[in-house]
């Protein structure tokens, strides 16, 4: 039996393209006549067979070479439930993650197909190449499988396929367009570029060129560039076609520069230049500048030309990893605030550009306005002005230094919080972070901002908690990594914990724990404090956790331990020479603190441990360097006045106090339980649920989703630690809407922190490394630099054996060459981008 007597609709493909004239695409069709053709034509004789979509759509995962096509399904499956096994097609093997998945779906529905190494195959975008085919770059045949993965020995029907279920077809699904004539310019690609404007591209179109993606990038990342380019030759921008051949160089660079992909290319510029290449204004163009005809309209591409930022043209033209409406929005919402960050567009312009950003032109954007597009950044960006106001043309707005891109706070949330006070903020003089600002006037207020929470968790840990209906404990227990350069304060920012410590615990008992423990010396100590709080705290911490990370030390299996007292249990443990702690099972209410010079600390974080359970457990607090004037350096010396006399001691004790007297009468246990249970307001359990949508898009809207999404969930649990302790500090068992408030303020900061912290260790601290050398020597005259001279270095000196380790591996990269001088001496000099 053949493929049309069991429902399919076949072509024949010559390797894995062409196909013949008129049988894909939209308007393609494959009657019976066409088929008959195609048999007698010696042309198509002994080629491939493919099949194109009618009534089924393949999920074409890609799952080799570094793509990760199955870890986006995994993903998709988590969101809309798990995809039934159907028969499914591929020329990688029985056991390869790699195939097609065919399912069957209703008529008149096209598809979404921009996913991370996933395409979906459909009636309007590819077709399937199967048995008895063979693959043209592997010679390997394409075998059928059947639901219990076995290689069937018969051809399915498209009877015998799975449907597509329900939460997926809504998923990726969008009615499909009518036939609309997209032809506003008619004519061929040669008669287009011959009317684009002539002359040498601009600076615009030469930064755009810069974005193209030097590593591998799939059909629909292409075709929008393409309509990117085309969109940009309408409006009249000079040196679109010297663009578009870079873009085509790229695509076609090898060992994709097959007849496949340069029919790809072609099909995919016609249809560009169909769609949005009429040079009048605004023709159903969606990267088109909207007309002038009416005092201060805005030319959106000469705006965002003035963009200075690597990461703006990528994220502007191109779509989330996967592809939802909130993290589409969360799209729109970043393209404002890279925009708006170096103060060279203005809020108007901004607007503007965000308007026309590829993620809002998507189907599933809810922003279906301008007006949408305004209200997110106000939403995001509250204390700018206000766009009703008139700006003069060309007028930036100018962003404090503090600035952040990520805002969970609406403006009504923050006119709240303006109401809002409790211990730890600075709007009373006997609150926290005034009586810190007091005492430091030039302090890194992020360091004091975090420790104030441990300060409350170290003293109330122990003693309360949130129970949820399925019996899982959240502690209210902090683990924390605080980055910046030296001298700033991260150690005396300590101070405040410890004196409040040992205010509170006086010096018997107190939490304090130290940081050089390996991990029998922290299981032991927390087996000894079984039920009371911990507080684990190394300074310089790079150090520690480099050897962590080492099999063979002393420290080896402390990064699992950590992660494991996190929920706080310390499983027993069996020593015979140790009879006080073996055989407990203990409970931990351990705080960790880790602190260091920033690229020393990331120098000791590789990508993996994102993913481990380990680093993703932890919030960051970052700070930076503050100009001091000559009074803030001269030192204030106590004159007259005897230890233990400090206004600050008598602060300590004072809080101290305040917090005995909570635990005392708010924070006893009912009979048989060791822990108070605190309430949650419902209105909170719905905000909490907003935040984990949010979170959710901000991970699927970035590079690194696998790593931000249990990272992200960590926060967002630690986000209601926060907010159960400032009902405490109020007196309350019951979180409120204003604790909730507060907790996000704080949040805001710890989810810039750690996007920055993910983004800089992308790459194993090695490569960073071997990088930074190369950036040293790129700013050099000439690219060069003496061996001699990396050596005396600052980062370099004193290490030869690891800096000459880096220089080979330059070398060994084909990034550098060494040329001798001499018998001793030797000159490196990059080779990227030098003349031979």
């Amino acid at each position: 039996m053949n493929y049309r007597e069991l429902g399919w609709a076949p072509i024949p493909v010559e390797g894995k393209s062409p196909v013949p004239s008129g049988a894909t695409g939209r308007q393609g069709t494959v009657t019976d006549g066409k088929i008959g053709m195609w048999i007698n034509d010696q042309k198509w004789a002994g080629e491939n067979v493919a099949l194109r979509a009618e009534g089924w759509v393949g999920i074409d995962v890609d799952a080799y070479d570094g793509k990760v096509g199955h870890l986006t399904i995994r993903a998709l499956e988590e969101r809309l439930g798990e995809l039934p096994v159907t028969i499914s097609s591929t020329s990688r093997g029985q056991d390869s993650e790699s195939r097609q998945h065919f399912f069957r779906v209703p008529e008149g529905i096209a598809f979404e197909t921009r996913f991370k190494d996933v395409e979906i195959v459909q009636r309007s975008h590819r077709y399937s190449v199967v048995y008895p085919s063979i693959h043209p770059d592997t010679g390997d045949q394409y075998v059928w499988y059947g639901y219990e993965g076995e290689p069937l020995d018969q051809l399915p029907a498209i009877d015998d396929l799975e449907e597509l279920p329900e939460a997926w077809l809504e998923f990726l699904g969008k009615p499909e367009r009518e036939e609309i004539d997209f032809s506003p310019f008619g004519g061929t690609v040669d008669d287009w570029i011959a009317k684009c404007e002539p002359g040498e591209p601009g600076e615009f179109i030469l930064s755009w060129v810069d974005q193209i993606p030097k590593e591998d990038f799939g059909h629909d990342e292409m075709v929008q560039m393409q309509a990117a380019l085309v969109g940009f030759g309408a409006t009249g921008k000079t040196g679109v076609p010297w663009a578009l051949e870079r873009l085509r160089d790229e695509w076609l660079r090898a060992p994709y520069n097959t007849p496949e992909y340069a029919m790809d290319w072609a099909l995919g510029l016609q249809g560009a230049i169909d769609k949005y290449g009429a040079f009048e204004a605004d023709v159903l163009g969606q990267f088109a500048t909207p007309a002038q005809d009416a005092p201060g309209e805005i030319d959106y591409v000469e705006a965002a030309g003035r963009i200075d930022n690597a990461a703006f043209f990528a994220t502007w033209t191109s779509l989330p990893a996967v592809v939802t409406p909130e993290s589409l929005v969360e799209r729109v919402r970043h393209v404002l605030g890279l925009c708006l960050q170096d103060g060279a567009v203005s809020r108007r312009e901004a607007v503007e550009i965000a308007w026309n950003a590829t993620a809002r032109k998507h189907e599933q954007c809810p922003i279906t306005s301008r007006e949408g597009v305004e209200a997110l950044a106000a939403d995001t960006f509250p204390d700018e002005r206000i766009f009703a106001v008139e700006e003069a043309p060309g007028e930036a707005v100018t962003l404090a230094v503090e600035r952040r891109r990520i805002h969970l706070l609406t403006p009504t949330d923050e006119a709240a919080l303006d109401s809002i006070t409790w211990w730890g903020d600075d709007k009373a003089e006997d609150h926290f972070m005034a009586r810190m600002a007091e005492v430091n006037p030039v302090m890194s207020e992020q360091f004091y901002r975090l420790n104030r929470w441990f300060i409350l968790s170290l003293i109330f840990g122990n003693r309360a908690a949130i129970l949820d209906e399925n019996d899982t404990t959240t502690l209210l227990n902090f683990y924390a990594i605080v980055l910046g350069p030296s001298g700033i304060g991260k150690s005396q920012s300590l101070n405040p914990v410890k004196g409040v410590l040992k205010a509170y615990f006086f010096d018997e008992d107190s939490p304090d724990i130290g940081g050089n423990a390996t991990e029998a010396g922290l299981t032991r100590a927390l087996i000894k404090r079984d039920g009371r709080t911990s507080f684990f705290h190394s300074d310089e911490a790079d150090g520690v956790l480099l050897a962590w990370q080492d099999k063979l030390s002393a420290f080896a299996g402390m990064k699992q331990r950590m992660t494991d007292v996190w929920g706080g249990d310390v499983p027993a443990i069996q020593r015979t020479g140790a009879q006080d702690i073996s055989g407990i099972h203990a409970k931990a209410y351990m705080c960790a603190h880790l602190t260091g010079i920033d690229e020393r600390i990331l120098d000791s974080i590789a990508p993996e441990d994102w993913q481990s359970g380990f680093i993703n457990r932890f919030v960051v607090a970052k700070g930076w360097r503050k100009p001091r004037t000559r009074e803030q350096r001269l030192r204030r010396v106590a004159q007259g006045r005897k230890t233990g006399e400090a206004p600050i001691r008598q602060w300590y004790a004072q809080w101290a106090s305040q917090f005995r007297q909570i635990t005392e009468r708010y924070l006893t246990p009912a009979e048989g339980q060791q822990l108070v249970y605190l309430d949650v307001a419902d209105d909170v359990i719905d905000r909490e649920a907003d935040l984990w949508e949010r979170f959710e898009a901000l991970a699927q809207n970035s590079p690194y989703p696998e790593r931000l999404r249990p990272t992200f969930e960590r926060l967002w649990g630690t986000v209601m630690k926060c907010a159960a302790l400032v009902a405490i500090t109020k007196k309350r068992t019951r979180v409120e809407m204003e604790d909730y408030l507060i907790a996000l303020e704080q949040a805001e900061e710890w989810t810039e922190n750690i996007l920055e912290m993910v983004e800089a260790t992308d790459e194993s601290p090695r490569a960073r490394q071997v990088n930074r050398l190369a950036d040293l020597i790129a700013s050099q005259e000439g690219k060069m630099m003496k061996r001699s001279e990396i050596h005396a270095r600052k980062g370099y000196a004193g290490n030869s054996r690891d800096t000459n380790g880096l220089i080979d591996e330059l070398v060994q990269q084909g990034r550098a060459e060494v040329l001798p001088v001499g018998k001793t001496e030797a000159i490196i000099r990059l080779t990227e981008g030098v003349a031979a």
